[in-house]
């Protein structure tokens, strides 16, 4: 079996794209997007797989004053809300208006942010 923090490859990741679901944020029509939940995704160590290669070998933006760390595969824009591990339960993904940005190992060290009480509230009762 494979560890969930383990990278996976393009064809992983484009397995796991194809394999889920992915619905229409519809909160955030100024900012089209759709996203996975963790207990919504066909398989929860390769969600957890996905979010590790995002945070290893995506690239850092600004979207207004957060940090995100993006991951560029196939004309989409893929990210987590930074938070740690334990807490992460949505990835999401938009169209992206610009070139791919190649996945290389990212040296800046990823920076979660803490857990609010709505996500504790969350991973105690996920559904």
């Amino acid at each position: 079996m494979v560890a969930q923090w383990e990278t996976m490859t393009v064809l992983e990741l484009r397995a796991f794209v194809e394999r889920n679901l992915w619905k229409y944020a519809r909160t955030m029509p100024k900012h089209p997007h759709e996203y996975v939940l963790l207990w919504n995704s066909s398989s929860e160590e390769d969600f957890f797989r996905f979010v590790m290669t995002i945070r290893r070998l995506g690239y850092d933006e600004y979207f207004y004053t957060k940090r995100i760390r993006y991951l560029d595969l196939d004309g989409r824009r893929y990210w987590t809300m930074g938070d740690v591990l334990e807490t992460t339960w949505v990835l999401n993904r938009a169209l992206n208006t610009k070139p791919d940005v190649p996945m290389v190992p990212n040296e800046t060290l990823f920076i979660t942010n803490p857990p609010d009480r709505d996500d504790r509230a969350r991973i105690a009762s996920p559904r």
